[in-house]
């Protein structure tokens, strides 16, 4: 597989995260317009089976990447006094985005100068939205009200970057679906304009998937590891509460069931050779279509994870954060 990176221009604010288990779901809709059912079955099946032919990071604002978090063995290993460990700690935790060239250094296994402190580059909303009765097309009169968040780029951020590893029969196909969803539109109220954004293209990025020396990876994407995945590392997860999309949003029961997702900058101790992917494609979490699968694969970069030290405390290993 080789790695790209993708540039998409939003042309204004969207209501669903760029996440990559739902780019993926997003992405294989269109497979399925454009190539026919036989196609996307076949597809299915490769993913099931655990042979994708391509998977995905999250989309990141600007040309930035999420911190690892492994980062805070690096800064505990830097500073031995506990009270400047700590300080040191909780400002690297207050960069969640990462220049490149700060984040490969710390995938080299280094903890370089803190960079400056930058405007958050995603803003979000929150709106409030009447509720209407779709019987008589009116106004709830009691509780009428509900809140809806959205999202929109800052100015210094312009773009979304995410990564992809493609195989390389799947390359002109790949850059297809992306021109085809571009076209339609990405995530909720599609139709009503958000979500809308520019493919600018892909370009080779094969020097993020090179590091000497590496024995783990961190992961671009929210994933859910498979068995026999690496367990030792750092991580954040959520739990995500998902619903089946486009033709089958209309089912008598659109919801999912839960699901547990590793978060992007998630890092784990691996053995060599490091694959491009972890993770697994998840069935059954939609009582309304057993069928459905949940893309849940990491594109994983090589990294050098550091020897155990002196933890510094912040965000590895509990839920929230970015």
């Amino acid at each position: 597989m080789n790695l790209y990176r993708i540039t998409l221009r939003p042309m204004g604010s969207f209501l669903t995260p760029w996440q990559s288990d739902t780019l993926y779901g997003s992405l294989c809709w269109e497979l399925g317009r454009i190539e026919g059912e036989t196609a996307l079955q076949g597809f299915l099946e490769r993913c099931r089976a655990g042979d994708p032919p391509f998977v995905l990071s999250d989309a990141f604002p600007g040309r930035l990447l999420p911190a690892p978090f492994c980062l805070y063995r690096l800064a505990g290993r830097a500073e031995p006094d506990p009270e400047k460990r700590l300080a040191l700690a909780r400002e690297w935790k207050r960069r969640a985005w990462l220049p490149e060239g700060v984040f490969k250094a710390i995938c080299s296994g280094r903890l370089p100068p803190l960079p400056p402190a930058q405007a958050e580059p995603l803003v979000q909303v929150t709106r409030l939205h009447v509720t209407l009765d779709r019987r008589s097309n009116t106004s709830v009169e009691q509780g009428g009200l509900r809140e809806e968040e959205e999202s929109h780029l800052a100015d210094t951020a312009g773009i979304l970057t995410l990564y992809a590893r493609v195989e390389p029969e799947w390359k002109d196909r790949f850059a297809r679906l992306w021109a085809s969803m571009a076209a339609s539109g990405f995530g909720k109220k599609k139709s009503t304009g958000k979500g809308a954004f520019h493919y600018e293209g892909m370009t080779p990025s094969s020097d993020l998937a090179e590091q000497p020396g590496a024995n783990g990876f961190v992961s671009l994407s929210h994933f859910t590891p498979a068995s026999g995945d690496p367990t030792d590392g750092d991580y954040a997860f959520r739990v995500k509460y998902g619903k089946l999309g486009e033709e089958f949003a209309a089912a008598d029961n659109p919801f999912k069931r839960p699901l547990t997702l590793l978060k992007p900058g998630s890092c784990f101790r691996a053995s060599s050779p490091i694959r491009p992917w972890y993770g697994r494609a998840v069935p059954g979490l939609a009582p309304a279509r057993p069928e459905a699968l949940q893309m849940a694969f990491a594109l994983a970069l090589p990294i050098c994870f550091p020897d155990d030290g002196p933890a510094a405390s912040g965000a590895p290993n509990v839920p929230g954060g970015r």
